[in-house]
């Protein structure tokens, strides 16, 4: 007999608006937060705090991020990651569909030389870790089976000025 498999998927990508992440206007629809200990393995999910909260858009500043993100707030069952330049209006727009409840954020405030160009926005099926602690695992049938599949959506699309 064919076993069930436990799965996450995910992606990469990073959004860019000029020169780099400190002025641009973050708008990130989670209300919580996991914190991570010292080797990054998440300990807890919390509501955000004031530092950590960009559910209404505002610069990003000198906040560093590289943690999980969830309780993702919908309009139409997408929840959207948008990056904005203030100046201009112009940015970059990150969507989820509904199977992604988690994103990654990181600012590569550890990585010299590559710091704060780039904000990674990762959708997630699953939280960092999840295959030691189980949360959100999608388990899938056997192959050739129905429920052998996981679809998601997600896209990114580009801001004009308004």
């Amino acid at each position: 007999m064919a076993r069930r498999r436990l799965h996450a998927c995910g992606a990469h990508p990073y959004l860019a608006v000029g020169d780099g992440i400190d002025h641009p206007e973050l708008t990130l629809p989670a209300g919580t937060r996991i914190v991570a200990d010292e080797r990054l393995i998440p300990v807890e999910t919390v509501p955000v705090d004031p530092e950590h909260d960009f559910r209404v858009g505002r610069p990003i500043g000198a906040v560093e991020f590289n943690e999980g993100y969830g309780a993702l707030e919908r309009v139409d069952g997408v929840a959207t990651t948008t990056l904005r330049d203030p100046g201009d209006g112009h940015g970059v727009a990150l969507w989820v569909g509904e199977r992604i409840p988690w994103l990654q954020v990181y600012s590569a405030d550890d990585v010299p030389g590559r710091e704060r160009r780039s904000l990674a926005v990762e959708p997630m099926t699953a939280p960092a870790d999840a295959f030691n602690s189980g949360t959100d695992l999608v388990t899938l049938a056997p192959a050739g089976s129905p429920g052998d599949e996981l679809s998601v959506t997600r896209g990114i699309r580009a801001i004009t000025a308004d």
